[in-house]
């Protein structure tokens, strides 16, 4: 069934839990989103997993949208030969303007691909649809994954459409990034291995410190005691003669 075909309307309750979980969407003070990290902090969480800038990507957006785009070889190849007139990207955008197929829209992702027609109106009309690429997390997020900010949609097919658009915005921006990501993860790396190094002189020389001590305390010789003076035996006084 196409995007345009006519479906029965979403359940009323996937509708709610989809308009409640993009009501509270908005991110605790502090708390940076997992799709919003900045390079610094990607680079910063790939040196201490130990993983190369690409495979930390592939990891964010696998954790994001279920897949990371790899586990197509066609669709990887189609996505290699047309990022190059792909619309400019962003954080900023939301799900609508992303999934959105319109020949007006600017951001329109698959326009030199398969054309779709339209999104469902119970998607359009949904909260859901106005969650930015940037606040995404984990898809099992109670809040903020796609998994229940997607039950607005009335089919599976247009589920997995708004996924795979989701998907290939993340690769667009990653792709664009990954110069800078590999270069702030060389820069961790590095910066790991000098405090690692300089934790390790600090060590040893507390420990040459500590022996070089207790070196010390074993060549001191003992206190020695005053040496009692002897005691001097008075002679009993001689007697006087008798006379």
């Amino acid at each position: 069934m196409g995007l345009g075909q006519s479906r029965a309307p979403a359940p009323p309750a996937a509708a709610e839990l989809s308009r409640q979980a993009a009501a509270q969407t908005a991110a605790p003070p502090g708390h940076v989103a997992l799709a919003a990290q900045s390079i610094e902090d990607m680079a910063a969480a790939a040196a201490a997993a130990s993983l190369h800038s690409d495979k930390f990507q592939a990891e964010v957006r696998r954790r994001i949208c279920g897949r990371d785009g790899s586990e197509s070889p066609q669709e990887a190849w189609i996505w290699g030969m047309t990022s190059n007139r792909a619309p400019a990207v962003n954080r900023a955008l939301t799900l609508l303007e992303l999934a959105e197929t319109k020949h007006d829209n600017p951001a329109r992702l698959f326009k030199n691909m398969l054309r779709r027609e339209k999104l469902s109106a119970s998607f359009c009309a949904s909260a859901a649809a106005s969650v930015t690429l940037g606040e995404l997390e984990d898809d099992a997020h109670p809040t903020r994954g796609l998994a229940v900010l997607l039950s607005a949609c009335e089919t599976e097919e247009e589920k997995a459409h708004v996924r795979k658009t989701v998907l290939y915005a993340l690769w667009l921006i990653h792709n664009a990034e990954y110069g800078a990501l590999n270069r702030a993860v060389i820069a961790a790396l590095q910066r790991s291995t000098r405090e690692y190094m300089a934790e390790g002189d600090r060590r040893m020389a507390e420990l040459l410190r500590n022996a070089a001590e207790e070196k010390k305390k074993k060549k001191k010789p003992a206190a020695k005691k005053p040496a009692k003076k002897p005691t001097v035996q008075k002679k009993p006084a001689a007697r006087k003669p008798r006379k």
